[in-house]
């Protein structure tokens, strides 16, 4: 497993997903595409991001 993939997993159980969720995200990513998921993680990285900035917690 690329470390990458190992880290955004990390962060996003840290941040309240559980595995169940990761399941389905990679479901969802597979049917996508492999691009469109590398392009949008670090989307989402920014909006999580921006939103424990914001303290509004889970989106």
């Amino acid at each position: 497993m690329p470390a990458s993939l190992k880290v955004h997993m990390r962060n996003a159980i840290r941040l309240g997903a559980t595995p169940e969720e990761i399941c389905k995200v990679l479901e969802i990513a597979i049917g996508l595409g492999l691009h469109t998921a590398m392009v949008a993680c670090p989307i989402l990285e920014e909006v999580v991001a921006a939103q424990a900035y914001l303290g509004q917690g889970r989106l």
